[in-house]
């Protein structure tokens, strides 16, 4: 039989012996409360009234069935119906502990319908009736019934969750009751800890864990050392609190509660997590999978394949944490709740219809946890509908979400809203009322959250003075109960609107007042935008050298900011603020063209916004990343040769910039075309190419757009072209949408070709491949020496060929055995193509060539990863994280099969990513596809490798395979050659 902290699992055999009609009824009586706890709720818990009816005839003098039986009519709203029940109990039943609960549940019942006076009669009524008996027992059970959840409406609001219980506790404690004792000590330390008050919660705990420890009760003891082991956890006290939900956990077993032992490693993996110990959380949240995953119909269950993509996550295995995650997902699906985690996960993977009809479930979902979470699932339907660009709908669900509203400090979006459509003062009146109403209710904290909603809105709508009075007043609500955090975002708007008023001296001293209060009392999340602001607003009267300090110091908070992120998928949705510092600071000296130097101050400053750009992704330490390095701008200048040149462009606000380095001379050109038009024409051009299955194009669809390329050479590449003569060599650093952009297959003019008598034929394009080597690196600080362009040879370079899944994989590395000779390839494929055997083999070869499936994930960067066969030590997927650790050396890498999964987050740098991976593990270049070209890829390699062996320079060997590839009719269509690119940048 099932255990009673799981009463779940019997289900299916009461079901059976109710069916056999075996049981004498028994079957009957128990299940209605079982199928509160089945899921899907919605399939289970209607069942309830029907068995709770049926067991009532058989067994009426079991009050449990009386309480529930009303309390499951209460739940859809038919308090008159429970009223009723609740009073034919009290009739049916004669003993006083057995009526006393439900004369006071009828009270609350009376409350909940509005009629006060009845329930106050009633209870007064209850009451008389306990002192007139005396006796501790019937005491006990009215004060327990005083700290239901139908008991407690007689109390302050502030002190009802205290109070009863506190009364509870002491009474027993007089009288040793040590079972009431316990619940009350119990509930009191849960409360305190979720109100934020850990301390007074140890001190509850562990006068509960002591009763429980006197009785030895394994279940109570368990359920003790983990709630005092949480809070433990949130004093930061790690040590002891570990030490606790290790107790827990041997007790839940010593109980033989399945429940239990999961919860008790839920919390341990949650207590690693908290204190950054991952890979312990992940030996912990593995097995809470483990003990939870059989739990078919806990909530446990879905939480723990989420904890499983969560620490995954967070350890950088991001493919992974996606599997995880999906299978959290499928758990969702069949427990019908909780859509929020499955619309967050959707949301984060750009599938934003996915993500949509998961928070639209939530939005309906019915019973369980659906209504505690309501209010997420609308939020996330906000967000979804602002990322259509559907307003309207926006604007419902955020009045929904703010109906849904619940917590001491929650603020509601629709005000927010309603400003995006310029509709600014209807915001404000809401916001407004809101603020009020937290006022009036003695919501101290909550006021501060409100008012500084307020004060930004009427900012943003130029009611200046009333933006600078309700920001004053946020900051004293915030001082009173001490919300530093607040305080100083109240203050930073003070300084702002100051700005707006034009008073300069003010706003500056307000700003540099509150960044110096930032700088040491404020979170990171905090400290950074009034860092920020500061910056901006230095920026924006002309003081860059201060301004450069101040986006300086904005700078340094956000990897303390991202490091703080549990989930929620916070590191993705932060990335905007994350670069504001790189971005600012940029634009400073952008848009200061008298400043003298300029140039050498700009380029640190685009290899620091470089590098940032996937810091967010990364996890654990920043020791020895590539994207660490800077370079000096002379330093960059002396590693070029004659004919060389290195073009860094900046993608920034709403204008697209070119830094243009030769060894003699720099020059810096905005170019003719503003940022949303790139985004246009650069998608336009590659859609050809995403029309692409397992390397099959159907050119008659999908054909090049050549005026298009051509329109894009004029844009980005001919405002500098003349700089550019005589250049062999381009090294190029992308940004933003030309991370995606094939730079080879831009057009920079038509030439008349004569056919084979000599007479005009078609006219022919000329591509920038015809013109130069490409390139591509990180940032300019990643400039490789002319020592790093080293040449490959057989006979001294031995190649590991990895053959996977992808498309002509054999045929591909055939050619290049072909090519590089008899002995110097080492084939892995199949099963023996694992990630293990990969990772242990790799050591010993120069070159490692990789026709396996690779994803290049845009969306999430450290999603990106290549696909192995998985075995008894690893999972088959190789994430940039992993790749990064291991030591390639001097090495080449190339990886043939790799697609790029688009995305609105990172827009382009997937691919980059994945690369950057290998040149921080040491690799001297990395030649990768830009998407899956599939079989006709093998010609393309095996003339890169013909030429390699040949003695060329890989960016010689690389362009001459590509002008091979595109010189033959079947593969002349830039899909089959454009997309491969030569990465450098190692160490």
């Amino acid at each position: 039989m099932a255990h009673p902290d799981y009463p779940a699992a019997a289900a299916p055999a009461l079901l059976e012996m109710e069916e056999r009609g075996e049981g004498a009824g028994c079957p009957t009586v128990l299940l209605p409360g079982i199928f509160r706890q089945m899921r899907p709720f919605e399939v289970w818990d209607p069942r309830r009234l029907e068995y709770y009816q049926r067991a009532l005839v058989i067994a009426p003098e079991v009050r449990g069935l009386w309480t529930r039986y009303a309390g499951t009519l209460a739940s859809l709203g038919r308090l008159r119906d429970a009223d009723e029940v609740l009073g034919e109990g009290a009739e049916t039943l004669s003993h006083p502990l057995e009526r006393l609960p439900l004369l006071m549940r009828r009270a609350g019942m009376a409350f909940l319908r509005g009629d006060t006076s009845a329930a106050v009669a009633l209870r007064q009524a209850v009451a008389a009736a306990v002192d007139r008996d005396g006796r501790p027992g019937i005491r006990l059970a009215y004060l327990y019934e005083l700290d239901g959840p139908l008991g407690r409406w007689e109390e302050p609001a502030e002190d009802s969750w205290a109070r009863p219980a506190r009364r509870l506790a002491e009474f027993s404690q007089e009288h040793w009751a040590w079972n009431y004792e316990w619940q009350a000590r119990y509930a009191l330390g849960m409360r305190l800890s979720d109100r934020g008050e850990p301390l007074l919660a140890v001190q509850e705990l562990t006068r509960a864990l002591a009763i429980a420890d006197s009785v030895d009760v394994a279940s109570l003891q368990a359920q003790s050392y983990n709630k005092r082991g949480r809070a433990l956890g949130k004093l930061g006290r790690w040590d002891e609190a570990g030490e606790d939900l290790v107790r827990s956990i041997d007790h839940a077993v010593a109980s033989e509660s399945p429940y239990r032992i999961a919860e008790a490693w839920h919390n341990l993996y949650q207590m690693h997590h908290d204190a950054g110990h991952l890979l312990k959380a992940l030996e912990a949240g593995d097995r809470f999978l483990e003990a939870a995953d059989h739990l078919i119909h806990s909530s446990l269950r879905w939480a723990a394949h989420l904890a499983a993509g969560e620490i995954r996550w967070k350890l950088g295995w991001h493919a992974a944490a996606n599997e995880a995650f999906a299978r959290a997902v499928s758990v969702i699906d069949d427990h019908r709740e909780c859509h929020n985690y499955a619309g967050d996960y959707f949301e984060r993977q750009g599938n934003l219809a996915k993500a949509k009809d998961y928070y639209g479930r939530g939005t309906q979902a019915y019973g369980g946890a659906a209504e505690s979470v309501r209010h997420l699932n609308w939020a996330g339907m906000v967000r979804v509908y602002l990322e259509l660009g559907q307003v309207d709908s926006a604007r419902v669900a955020a009045a929904a979400h703010d109906e849904n509203l619940a917590g001491e400090r929650a603020i509601p979006l629709l005000p927010w809203i309603l400003s995006r459509e310029g509709r600014t003062e209807e915001g404000i009146r809401i916001a407004s009322a809101w603020a009020q109403r937290r006022m009036e209710a003695g919501n101290i904290a909550g006021a501060s959250m409100a008012n500084l909603q307020l004060a930004e809105l009427n900012l943003e709508a130029g009611h200046l003075e009333a933006a600078h009075a309700v920001a004053l007043l946020a900051d004293s609500f915030a001082i009173t109960v001490d919300l530093v955090d607040e305080s100083i975002q109240a203050n930073r708007l003070v300084g702002l609107v100051l700005a707006e008023l034009g008073d300069t001296a003010g706003a500056l001293r307000t700003l540099e007042a509150t960044a110096d209060q930032a700088a040491t009392l404020a979170s990171a999340r905090t400290s950074q935008p009034t860092f920020l602001a500061l910056a901006d607003f230095l920026a924006s009267v002309g003081r860059t050298d201060e301004a450069l300090v101040a986006y300086e110091k904005a700078a340094g908070q956000n990897f303390e900011t991202t490091a703080g992120f549990s989930l929620d998928f916070d590191r993705v949705r932060y990335r905007d603020q994350h670069q504001s510092p790189y971005d600012g600071a940029v634009l400073a000296l952008l848009r200061s063209p008298e400043r003298e130097g300029r140039i050498p101050e700009l380029a640190p400053w685009s290899q620091r916004r470089k590098a940032g750009a996937l810091r967010l992704g990364r996890s654990g330490t920043t020791e020895g990343d590539v994207s660490d390095s800077t370079l000096p701008f002379m330093e960059v200048q002396s590693r070029l040769d004659d004919d060389d040149a290195l073009v860094d462009f900046q993608v920034v606000g709403d204008s697209v910039w070119a830094l243009v380095v030769r060894k003699e001379f720099s020059l810096l050109r905005k170019l003719p075309v503003a940022t949303d038009s790139l985004a246009t024409m650069v998608q336009s051009l590659i859609g050809a190419f995403s029309q692409a299955y397992g390397g099959r194009i159907d050119l008659a669809r999908a054909s090049f757009d050549e005026a298009l390329s051509n329109r894009l050479y004029q844009a980005i590449w001919f405002p500098f072209s003349d700089e550019l003569a005589g250049v062999r060599r381009v090294f190029l650093v992308p940004d933003g949408v030309l991370h995606r952009l094939p730079f080879a297959a831009l057009i920079r003019a038509f030439e008349r070709e004569s056919d084979e008598r000599g007479s005009p034929g078609l006219q022919a394009p000329k591509f920038l491949i015809d013109e130069h080597e490409l390139i591509y690196l990180p940032s300019t600080g990643l400039l490789p020496t002319s020592s790093r362009m080293s040449s490959f040879h057989p006979g001294e370079t031995r190649v590991l060929a990895v053959a996977g899944n992808a498309p002509g994989a054999e045929d591909e590395i055939g050619r290049i055995g072909e090519e590089w000779g008899e002995g110097g390839v080492h084939q892995l494929a199949g099963e023996g193509a694992s990630e293990s055997r990969v990772i242990s083999a790799s050591g010993q070869y120069e070159i490692l060539h990789f026709a396996t499936h690779a994803v290049a994930d845009d969306r999430d960067p450290l999603a990106s990863h290549l696909r192995f066969s998985p075995d008894s030590g690893s999972d088959g997927l190789l994430h940039p994280v992993e790749v990064s650790r291991i030591p390639f050396g001097r090495r080449l890498v190339v990886l043939s099969a790799c697609e790029t999964q688009a995305g609105r987050v990172f827009g382009g740098e997937g691919l980059m990513g994945l690369s950057r991976a290998f040149l921080s593990g040491g690799a001297e270049a990395v030649v990768a596809s830009q998407w899956l070209v599939g079989g006709q890829a093998s010609y393309l390699m095996g003339n890169f490798y013909g030429h390699l062996s040949s003695g060329d320079p890989l960016s010689s060997a690389l362009r001459a395979a590509q002008l091979a590839t595109r010189a033959q009719p079947e593969t002349s269509h830039p899909f089959f050659w454009a997309g491969f690119v030569l990465h450098m940048g190692g160490r």
